[in-house]
């Protein structure tokens, strides 16, 4: 259940990621099909920043990316092992 919050003046002090989409625990477990275990470690170990709004945590769109983006390799041809079928 995503949502697009605005403050009243449409402007926030901490700048222009106040706009970003925020997800919410299913959302994340949805769209990554990841376990709550694999979402709260991510929490846990900081690699996925949150907020708190009384007992319901969200996310940013953005630090999701980001997150993405950090761990995303490229695999070139010569890492697939062809002569015994896996991947190396």
């Amino acid at each position: 259940m995503s949502q697009e919050i605005n403050p009243p003046g449409g402007q926030r002090e901490d700048g222009p990621h106040f706009t970003d989409r925020l997800l919410d625990k299913q959302d994340i477990l949805m769209r990554m099909h990841i376990s709550s275990r694999t979402l709260q470690t991510w929490r846990t170990k900081g690699m996925l920043p949150y907020c708190r709004i009384g007992k319901k945590i969200y996310y940013r769109e953005s630090d999701l990316e980001k997150l993405l983006s950090r761990n995303f390799r490229f695999h070139s041809r010569d890492s697939v092992n062809t002569t015994k079928g896996g991947i190396r």
